[in-house]
């Protein structure tokens, strides 16, 4: 019977999560900001206050994670604290389907893109182009993900290097560029703030989808040496990234004139090219790629243990749960998921959905605070590897109630049509998954469930996950099989805060 090999240590855990928030957003994202809110103190104050949030949210992870050390993130909370599977269910149908699939598309686009522009130039490839390499890449970070999770980590330490350098790079190019007094409006402060409360929460959107990522590390928490790495990896991470962060919008406002910064479309490359000059136009593409790869690797491994788990639980097809013998990795669900981001890749403009993505995402995140307080009423007494201050998730709550407004207001119709998308998840879950009200397809579904896994167990060297030691999570589909015990995760020496 396989089981997820506990090798992730502490660095690759920061790689992870730290590399996995250092995407394309600071190289693209800042002017975007700027333009919403209208003037360069409140760009400082969004990313500040949006880095405080991502860092107290991470602290209440920490926390959950540590006291439910299940992979699975989110799902494994709302499968813990609930009576009725219903929540987790949505939840993992919501990622699965839309929420990790898209951001890998966009990712793998992203790539594309910058990739060809590389080593083409000013020449605009086709569409076609775009999307057959973003493919290319989806198939490369699925390889990657089947084959071995040290090698992956190895990889993902690299790129991570890779972002800090070049942003290392630019700061002191800011520097120089302060030193010569190129630009003077970054002393302008509050002057042209916006009024508009809209373009505000438009801003802090953008925002936070450049700290996305910081929650990847419990969605493999049952792969770390020990789980109190989520408290370590959070006071080390977000720290780390805000003032890199910060320092480069210091550089690109003192590199770039006003007006180029407010309409760039690639403000770091920009940057670079009044700097150093043309070979920016090389250099600073292909460190946008190799951040989009980075993040990619970090997307994938979290969606498939994501995936993985729901798989074991029941909640998603059982064949999704399992774990190649020799490989230990959970390969079909990470090749379920990559499936259908190529599917988005190929049919869909997934740009557009970057904002429904974060609206659902501040919907998931205000849930888990709710997890966390009811947590603290109904298990006082449990373990845990750090206690954050009662108020801490109350703070982080009450921004993502607003964040699930501002769409409606902007987005109205696609806000609509993708709150449409994550009810669909009720009627599949009485259907498929709820006893209650589908017992006479179980025995059918059960069926074909064990069909497939039998059939794939043929001809593919996988098995049945070993089930969590965690019983409020349900039993697991390994059940049908003996069960080999998962040895006890190392006891958690108690932080409070």
């Amino acid at each position: 019977m396989a089981v997820l090999k506990k090798e992730l240590t502490l660095f690759h855990a920061l790689a992870f999560v730290a590399g996995g928030i250092i995407g394309s957003g600071i190289f693209l994202t800042p002017n975007a900001v700027f333009t919403d809110v209208g003037s360069p103190a409140m760009l400082f104050v969004v990313f500040i206050l949006t880095g405080f949030w991502s860092l107290g949210a991470q602290l209440c992870y920490a926390e959950l994670g540590t006291l439910i050390p299940v992979s699975g993130g989110e799902y494994a909370f709302f499968k813990h604290t609930f009576r009725s599977s219903l929540p987790a269910f949505m939840f993992a149908w919501a990622s699965a389907i839309v929420i990790r699939p898209i951001s890998l598309g966009i990712l793998s686009l992203t790539f594309s893109r910058y990739l060809l522009a590389a080593l083409l130039g000013d020449c605009a490839p086709p569409d076609w182009t775009l999307k057959v390499v973003a493919t290319a890449i989806i198939g490369f970070v699925c390889a990657l993900n089947c084959l071995d999770v040290k090698w992956l980590a190895r990889l993902q330490s690299f790129l991570f290097a890779i972002k800090l350098i070049a942003m290392a790079f630019i700061i002191v190019m800011g520097f120089v560029a302060l030193g010569q007094r190129r630009q003077t409006y970054i002393s302008e402060g509050f002057n042209g703030t916006t009024t508009d409360i809209t373009n505000i929460g438009l801003a802090f959107y953008a925002a936070q989808w450049a700290y996305a990522g910081w929650n990847d590390a419990n969605y493999f928490v049952a792969e770390l040496e020990d789980p109190m790495i989520l408290v370590k990896a959070a006071f080390i991470a977000l720290p780390l990234v805000m003032i890199c962060y910060n320092l480069v919008n210091v550089a690109y406002m003192a590199i770039l004139p006003r007006h180029v910064f407010e309409t760039s479309e690639a403000v770091a490359m920009d940057a670079g090219i009044v700097m150093i000059g043309t070979a920016s136009r090389v250099i600073f593409p292909l460190i946008v790629a190799l951040s989009c790869l980075g993040t990619a690797n970090a997307v994938v491994l979290s969606s498939s243990r994501l995936v993985h788990e729901a798989g074991k639980r029941g909640d998603l097809p059982s064949i999704l749960g399992t774990v190649h013998n020799k490989l230990c990795t959970p390969c079909v669900a990470i090749i379920a998921q990559c499936s259908v981001s190529v599917f988005f890749v190929a049919l869909i403009d997934v740009h557009l959905l970057v904002v429904l993505i974060a609206f659902t995402a501040d919907l998931v995140f205000g849930t888990s605070m709710v997890v966390l307080l009811l947590l603290r009423r109904w298990e006082p007494n449990s373990k845990r590897g750090i206690k954050v201050p009662l108020v801490l998730p109350i703070l982080v709550l009450l921004p993502c109630v607003g964040f699930t407004v501002v769409p409606f207001i902007r987005y109205p119709l696609k806000t609509s049509l993708t709150s449409l998308v994550l009810l669909l998840a009720v009627p599949l879950y009485f259907v498929f998954v709820s006893r209650r009200f589908g017992e006479t397809l179980h025995p059918y579904l059960r069926r074909a469930s064990n069909w497939s896994v039998t059939t794939l167990q043929r001809y593919v060297d996988v098995s049945l996950a070993v089930a969590d030691n965690d019983p409020s999570l349900g039993p697991s589909t390994a059940d049908m099989e003996p069960l080999r015990c998962i040895p006890e995760s190392p006891s958690l020496s108690g932080v409070e805060m």
